[in-house]
């Protein structure tokens, strides 16, 4: 169940992609921002309450800047790299690979807690039902990858590759929930709030910011409002 939510949630995301026209500038600009939607109503009504609810408040924001810190660091050290490349002052193929990249290291980090959900919950006989819902809310985030990737001209292929591999955490979290039971509250509280930091960081320091520049004017702002609306809805199913 762990490996279904992960894997086919995320290449689901990854072959609607193929179906839409990413080279058309408004199209990848408006599934981008509705990609950074969805994560934003993820992290502030799903990630944040759940980590406050295993911790406390102190150790969930401290959490979060972690999460915030640990991508902006290998985000760092991959330029250095020349693993991706910076912003530049135009768009190109390699930012949006790097975007696509980045996006996929903070899904993965933020689906090793959703894995570890769906493990514990087998002992209370909802894992299947939590695995269900999990990977349906992972979908637009498989989108979210793929898209910058598509429109990179990266092959279809390649974005089911770099989506399936965002899944692994999630098997792995779902072993590791379903043979230890039960996983201490601070550790679910960490990881839960720094995967949340992760995703904070990507949506507000390269998705957005990747949207804008694509594609002025409103289409992203409500874009992203509607991105924000269907993941309220996705999470309330939870």
């Amino acid at each position: 169940m762990g490996a279904g939510a992960g894997f086919l949630g995320a290449t689901t995301g990854a072959i609607i992609t193929l179906f839409i026209r990413t080279e058309s500038k408004g199209v990848l600009s408006a599934l981008m921002s509705f990609a950074a939607g969805v994560m934003i109503a993820v992290v502030c009504f799903d990630l944040v309450p759940e980590a406050t609810g295993y911790g406390n408040i102190y150790l969930t924001v401290g959490s979060i800047l972690l999460g915030v810190a640990a991508v902006s660091l290998i985000e760092q050290i991959s330029i250095r790299k020349k693993v991706i490349t910076s912003l530049p002052t135009e768009h190109n193929n390699e930012k949006l690979i790097s975007i696509g990249l980045i996006i996929s290291f903070a899904l993965g980090l933020h689906n090793l807690p959703e894995g570890i959900i769906i493990g514990t919950s087998t002992h209370v006989e909802r894992g299947a039902i939590m695995a269900i819902l999990i990977g349906l809310h992972d979908i637009p985030e498989g989108m979210a990858m793929a898209a910058p990737l598509r429109a990179a001209g990266k092959r279809p292929l390649y974005l089911i590759g770099i989506c399936a591999l965002s899944g692994v955490p999630t098997f792995v979290g779902a072993a590791l929930g379903y043979v230890l039971g039960s996983i201490s509250p601070v550790v679910m509280a960490i990881c839960t709030a720094a995967a949340g930091g992760a995703m904070i960081y990507v949506v507000f320091a390269q998705m957005l910011p990747a949207s804008g520049k694509l594609y002025g004017g409103r289409l992203s702002g409500f874009a992203t409002i509607l991105g924000i609306l269907v993941g309220i809805f996705i999470i309330s199913m939870l």
